[in-house]
């Protein structure tokens, strides 16, 4: 089953605002510079990452379907 870039803008915008969440989260238990906290900021970094890079694959998608 396919899902359209829309689908995974949302997706990783969400775990992005969740992985964010908890980098917080344990930065205030275990300190900034801990394990978790980094791990937790490095994912969100990547998720956000990834929307950004479903949003540029929707719009080359949509100028594709508008030049025909």
């Amino acid at each position: 089953m396919k899902f359209s870039p829309t689908f995974w803008i949302f997706a990783y915008f969400i775990l992005g605002v969740i992985f964010t969440y908890l980098a917080i989260f344990y930065a205030g238990e275990y300190g900034v510079w801990s394990f978790w906290p980094l791990i937790n900021m490095a994912l969100a970094a990547y998720d956000f990452f990834n929307a950004y890079r479903m949003i540029e694959l929707r719009r080359k998608i949509n100028k594709m379907k508008n030049k025909k």
